[in-house]
């Protein structure tokens, strides 16, 4: 406690909680699938494309 105050912490790491909470919203609303997701993506241009050529680097990368 500080002063008046609680303090509060993540139980979770950030990272964990967003790689749990995507899975969730490609299971709900792409079919399970990260190809639906991506590709929804790049049709209504919420990406650009310097980020499309990061993702395909990190993809090659990972090969």
């Amino acid at each position: 406690m500080i002063g008046n105050a609680n303090r509060y912490s993540a139980i979770k790491d950030v990272e964990v909680y967003r790689q749990n909470s995507l899975k969730n919203i490609i299971s709900r609303f792409f079919g399970g699938s990260s190809f639906n997701l991506v590709s929804t993506l790049t049709r209504d241009s919420s990406i650009s494309t310097d980020e499309l050529r990061e993702l395909i680097n990190m993809i090659e990368k990972k090969k």
